[in-house]
């Protein structure tokens, strides 16, 4: 079985049981519920979407027979950046609006509006601690049965450098592992 995109469940399958797939920055989701922070109509949130998205990142390893366990996260990095630190200044993203609450934009424009310590609060809990758990739970989970835990954090690239990238430069993979 396969981990649900939708949820960002965690699922085991047959085969290795120690690997485990990250894939943080598949989803296109955002909930209706946070949708008023971004200040874009829905075309060019649409655009946004289209550049930020580690476009089939959960598709080519949901697909590897050998796969073990999936941990995605089921919202959009624009509403939260599981990768990022959520205390901006342990993060250096934050200071180009690309923290775990994204304000920019990939060209650096205005992408959200200031929200409340009580919107963010909500968001941590609802999407960043439980990918976390998930995430954590599956490291524990494979080191009590196999003795041992392998992370595999997948990410895909646009062919070209995007604005906001800091260390953009040089030559670009479609893939990342």
């Amino acid at each position: 079985s396969n981990t649900d995109q939708e949820t960002g469940s965690v699922q085991t399958n047959l085969g290795f049981g120690y690997v485990i797939f990250h894939i943080p920055h598949s989803s296109i989701e955002i909930p209706e519920s946070v949708r008023d922070q971004f200040l874009l109509d829905d075309s060019a949130l649409n655009d946004e979407l289209i550049k930020m998205t580690d476009r089939w990142t959960y598709e080519l390893i949901s697909g590897y027979s050998l796969s073990s366990v999936i941990v995605n996260s089921p919202v959009s990095r624009l509403v939260v950046d599981v990768e990022r630190f959520y205390d901006d200044s342990q993060e250096i993203m934050a200071s180009i609006g690309m923290g775990a609450f994204y304000t920019a934009t990939h060209r650096l424009g205005l992408l959200r509006r200031p929200i409340s310590a009580a919107e963010r609060q909500l968001i941590l809990d609802t999407w960043y601690h439980p990918h976390h758990e998930k995430l954590t739970d599956a490291v524990e989970i494979a080191l009590q049965q196999h003795g041992k835990a392998l992370i595999f954090d997948i990410h895909s690239y646009p062919r070209q450098t995007l604005p906001y990238e800091i260390n953009g430069d040089g030559k670009r993979h479609e893939i990342c592992i």
